[in-house]
């Protein structure tokens, strides 16, 4: 069981991936967990892969161009909403083309991955997101989903956590609640 006792006072608070100082804010115990696609990179910050998954591409279902399957050179050509990511990294989608001297056409930056699929519902755009997110988001916005048609692309998801509430109970129930979550267990008691 993986749920606070039924009369705990226990509240969650998600903040966007742009908060200023994640490493600082983790210090201090304003922030707890850090769910990310990179490990935060510091002595006293643990980091573990929680999971690793295939990237997968969502179109509107009445796509004028997109239909049975999507092609590399058809990805490129496309206008994707991506996510913007801070201090000028890019998303490891754009990591491997540039790698073998290809570019997407970005068109639009969002703030979150979950800011995607609206756009792509509405629009002739595409975006890519982590697999388990798009089939779970592709019914509930009218969106196909295709396998980003780059072989063997894996995108890690990391959980780190300042290493002086390693030992907290609380912080080892988040850290197991939320790996629970993450395996698709539902957390009963809430």
């Amino acid at each position: 069981m993986y749920a606070p006792p039924k009369h705990s006072n226990v509240t969650f608070n998600v903040h966007s991936q742009r908060h200023e100082d994640r490493i600082g804010a983790l210090r201090t115990g304003e922030i707890d967990l850090v769910l990310s696609a990179e490990p935060l990179v510091d002595r006293y910050v643990q980091s573990e892969i929680v999971f690793t998954e295939t990237m997968v591409s969502l179109v509107r279902s009445k796509h004028p161009t997109v239909k049975s399957q999507l092609k590399l050179e058809q990805f490129l050509e496309l206008r994707h909403v991506v996510q913007q990511w801070e201090g000028g990294r890019q998303a490891v989608v754009d990591q491997w083309l540039q790698k073998k001297g290809l570019k997407r056409d970005c068109r639009l930056q969002v703030h979150s991955l979950l800011d995607m699929p609206p756009v792509v519902a509405r629009t002739n755009m595409i975006c890519s997101l982590p697999s388990k997110m798009a089939h779970l988001v592709a019914k509930s916005y009218g969106l196909k989903c295709f396998p980003t048609p780059i072989p063997d692309l894996k995108v890690p998801a990391y959980l780190s956590w300042h290493v002086s509430f390693a030992d907290d109970p609380g912080l080892s129930w988040l850290r197991r609640a939320t790996l629970a979550v993450l395996e698709g267990q539902a957390l009963e008691a809430w």
